[in-house]
């Protein structure tokens, strides 16, 4: 243990728990730790038989690797141990220029757990990782940074190599802010013979980019099986409030070897976007992935997605659980608000080469479920697809949604087509489509599409809409909703007979239902009360001031005892009308009735 004020460790300065047998442990407590040049390194390995140490490191305010780093590690190839565990602790995290903080196992053993808790990581140009060469699982690593976490080609990583036995470690993340760049990244993949890891993320926002124009460069969040492994994509699993990923830049858990694509789950309570609208490159696609590719052998995997806004901008950017090699395709399913999709694409596609397609009949395309709250937009060759090439069937392809909109001309397609196998079915259930219908696939139009090249073998396309259209005109009124002469009455001239009134009906006044109104203009409006908020409220209530008026105006005495003079009237909602003792400014309207003009 050293408990120190500040440590620096430059060129080859070493400081090394290492043993035949087990490796020694090393706890360093400092206020700061600077590591800088070739060679200077914090260790806890082991380069014989037995098992590494255990590296604790506490900085209480930054802790600086430049080309250096700390390991825990077993060296020899022929060695049996486990990796020892590493822990770092510092509010401020700044790796560069080629440092590293690693724990792996070159011989047979599992790597072991790493776990770095600060307020800030950077890492630019290096990496924190863990890998295992021989018979042993990768290393799990556990990053907690309250603040954020930037990668500007820097990596997080847990491997498993081409001659290892073993499954790929975990890589757990909870932070802020996390920010993945120029072709930095977060992997947990396997070359040998065991599945690739699982990676989960905690951020409130996510940002995934890549501003380097570079065919070679891609910013990403994966784990791979490669080509020469045979195991299972692991799983990615991802909650945030935003997720962007941009020019070039994935997140994919695919195969290139032998076993089935993996599962991406990214819950986004705001939004998504996929825009690749300042990527150039034709030859890569950004986006979400889970492939297996032209040289894997298995199932496609499966992506769900639950969000508030979902975009997908330019012909790069894709939601894809594919199949170019030999298996089925993948699932996609996505429960969203709103769904925009403008020159990208939704894709569970499956494309088994020629080889393959020849000696297979039952190989289909992936299925795609969208649940979508309010509206489906499609633009500028926006397209969903679960087709299937060569001899293999259409995928399935289902879509709940408020209004699905499809800019006219814009080659904009639903599809559940086959080339040489069955069309797949589409059901679509909507208020209403507006530019897009059932047709055949045509460059000029926006076509819902589940057909075959081969005839008899079309899939099947079922449209729920309502029976009433939601936007039809309505009906018009009639002409006469009453009938005049038996809801108001003539204004009488006392020159005119009833037959006179009766021949001139040129010009009327009409109300539906009086509501107030009284039956001729010439007469005071008779109601007691008025109506408020749907309730009856009487015009009349005696206030304290009238009460007072009553002592002001005292009775007269008679041999009939005290009689009050009538000062005022007062009429109640019931129709009673009350003379009172004092005056009234009220104006109480009373019925009166209509005068019948001779009729």
């Amino acid at each position: 243990m050293a408990n120190c004020y500040s440590t620096l460790l430059s060129d080859k300065s070493n400081v090394i728990g290492d043993a035949q047998g087990n490796a020694g442990n090393v706890t360093i407590n400092t206020r700061t730790l600077n590591t800088r040049g070739f060679v200077a390194e914090i260790s806890a390995s082991n380069r014989s038989r037995g098992n590494a140490g255990i590296l604790n490191i506490n900085a209480t305010e930054s802790i600086s690797i430049a080309d250096g780093g700390f390991f825990t590690d077993i060296f020899s190839s022929t060695a049996t141990g486990e990796g020892g565990n590493l822990t770092v602790s510092t509010p401020d995290l700044n790796i560069s220029d080629t440092g590293t903080i690693f724990v792996g196992n070159q011989g047979d053993g599992n790597a072991g757990f790493l776990t770095i808790n600060v307020e800030q990581l950077n890492l630019t140009n290096s990496s924190i990782g863990g890998s295992t060469s021989g018979e042993g699982n990768g290393a799990n690593i556990n990053i907690n940074a309250s603040e954020s976490i930037t990668l500007d080609n820097g990596f997080i990583s847990s491997t498993v190599g081409r001659q290892s036995i073993g499954n790929g470690g975990e890589i757990t993340i909870d932070t802020d802010k996390l920010i993945v760049t120029n072709d930095g990244g977060i992997n947990s993949d396997t070359s040998g013979q065991g599945n690739a890891g699982n990676i989960f993320i905690n951020a409130n926002d996510i940002v995934i980019n890549e501003p380097v124009q570079d065919e070679q460069a891609s910013s990403s969040i994966s784990n791979l099986v490669g080509e020469t492994a045979t195991g299972n994509a692991g799983k990615i699993e991802i909650i945030t409030n935003n997720l962007s990923i941009a020019d070039g830049s994935f997140i994919s858990a695919s195969v290139r070897g032998q076993g089935n694509g993996g599962s991406i789950f990214i819950d986004a309570q705001n939004s998504i976007s996929i825009d690749g609208t300042t990527f150039d490159n034709d030859e890569f696609s950004m986006g979400i992935f889970s492939i297996v590719s032209n040289t894997g052998i298995g199932n496609g995997g499966e992506i769900k997605i639950q969000t508030g806004n979902l975009s997908i901008i330019d012909d790069d950017a894709i939601i894809t659980a594919s199949n170019f090699g030999k298996g089925n395709g993948g699932s996609i399913f996505i429960d969203a608000d709103n769904i925009n999709i403008d020159n990208g694409g939704i894709f569970a596609i499956n494309q088994p080469s020629e080889s393959i397609a020849a000696n297979e009949t039952s190989i289909r395309g992936g299925d795609i479920t969208l649940k979508i709250a309010e509206n489906l937009t499609l633009r500028n060759s926006g397209i969903i697809s679960a087709r299937a090439l060569n001899n293999a069937n259409g995928g399935n392809l289902t879509i709940d949604t408020n209004f699905i909109v499809a800019y006219p001309n814009g080659n904009n397609d639903i599809v559940a087509s086959a080339e040489r196998g069955e069309g797949g079915n589409i059901n679509i259930t909507a208020e209403a489509l507006f530019g897009i219908e059932e047709r055949p696939l045509n460059d000029l139009t926006n076509d819902i599409n589940a057909s075959s090249e081969v005839f008899g073998l079309e899939g099947d396309v079922t449209i729920n809409t309502p029976d009433v259209d939601p936007f039809q005109e309505t009906s018009e009124a009639l002409e006469n909703i009453v009938e005049p002469d038996r809801v108001v009455a003539g204004v009488c001239d006392a020159t005119q007979t009833a037959q006179d009134i009766l021949a001139g009906r040129e010009n009327t006044f009409v109300v539906n239902g009086r509501g107030g109104v009284p039956p001729t203009p010439i007469e005071p409006m008779p109601s007691e009360t008025v109506i408020i908020e749907g309730e009856s409220v009487p015009l009349y209530t005696e206030t304290e001031e009238e009460k007072a008026l009553q002592e002001q105006y005292p009775a007269i005495m008679t041999d009939r005892g005290a009689i009050y003079p009538a000062r005022g009237i007062v009429k109640n909602p019931d129709g009673t009308v009350i003379l009172t003792r004092y005056p009234t400014d009220n104006t109480q309207r009373i019925s009166n009735n209509s005068p019948n003009c001779g009729v």
